[in-house]
């Protein structure tokens, strides 16, 4: 995605706090609340006597507190008309929390919330449902051969040229796990290297891909029990460091109201100034075990 602001916050004794740096993840930048510096304040954008549940939620959701996702999430499906109007709202910031709630929902009007969407005068590329589709995977192929730095002559300077594209965008093509899918995340790690930006947040799951290729057959048919939960998640973790596995904690956010939806965060901390956690969004198949459907970044430190 586009670049944001740099953002340095004052660290937290309790929890590492997200630094939303060159990170080109929407879904990392909004739940801190910090993809775009709105023109006006959250207290006055739609002014606090008029304001929704719905609203009053969005607002209140920041790094810090992920109760008010947790609520969103569990209720989300009565509130997806609004949170679709919220789509066209002129606050960017408000707009792009939106669109995480309906994309983690698994709301149809994710797609066209994501075609609004515009991050500092660019649209980056951004998951628009739960799967990957044939279209995404077109719009990814053309991305690619309109990127301008294809090589190194090609790279006015360093991450300027990486493509525009979010990183879930990078974790859904491993969950796909066509060989079409393989074969773009594998081109697209090469545009993240020629243009030397390899140390971008949204480079990473490119970059790994062929080291997570067989992640499909551990994210699906998942038989989640109290008594196994975190065991079968942290076996499942494959987007987690190899050499962070003994350090994952696991907690169950919320389940939307038909049980048919899961919000998992899955994390590690390594010391005050390492660690790294996920949003995992776990969906109920027909057999009634449980598939991934989405991981994205939740926060760094």
């Amino acid at each position: 995605m586009a670049r944001v602001r740099e953002w340095y916050p004052q660290c937290s004794m309790n929890r590492p706090r997200p630094i939303c740096k060159h990170s080109r993840s929407v879904l990392f930048c909004v739940a801190v609340g910090l993809l775009l510096a709105a023109s006006v304040s959250f207290g006055e954008a739609a002014g606090p006597k008029t304001d929704s549940e719905t609203l009053k939620l969005l607002k209140q959701w920041d790094g810090d507190d992920e109760a008010p996702l947790a609520t969103l999430f569990a209720t989300g499906q009565s509130r997806k008309p609004e949170l679709a109007k919220v789509c066209h709202n002129e606050d960017q910031e408000l707009h792009a929390k939106a669109y995480v709630v309906l994309l983690i929902i698994g709301s149809t009007a994710t797609a066209d919330c994501a075609n609004n969407l515009n991050v500092e005068g660019e649209s980056p590329m951004l998951l628009s449902g739960d799967i990957i589709t044939g279209a995404d995977l077109d719009r990814l192929e053309k991305l690619i051969v309109e990127n301008p730095c294809k090589d190194d002559r090609g790279c006015k300077k360093q991450d300027d040229d990486c493509p525009q594209i979010d990183e879930s965008i990078g974790y859904a093509l491993v969950l796909n796990g066509s060989n079409r899918a393989f074969t773009l995340a594998k081109r697209i790690a090469t545009l993240f290297k020629a243009c030397r930006g390899e140390g971008l947040m949204a480079a990473e799951p490119f970059l790994k891909t062929e080291s997570m290729w067989d992640a499909r057959s551990k994210t699906r048919n998942l038989r989640l029990a109290p008594a196994n939960f975190e065991a079968a998640m942290k076996q499942s973790a494959f987007f987690v460091p190899e050499d962070r596995q003994k350090e994952v904690s696991v907690e169950l956010l919320a389940r939307n109201e038909t049980n048919s939806r899961m919000l998992v965060e899955v994390s590690y901390r390594c010391g005050m100034l390492c660690g790294s956690g996920y949003y995992v969004v776990l969906k109920k198949n027909a057999a009634g075990t449980w598939d991934y459907v989405l991981v994205s970044r939740a926060w760094i430190s």
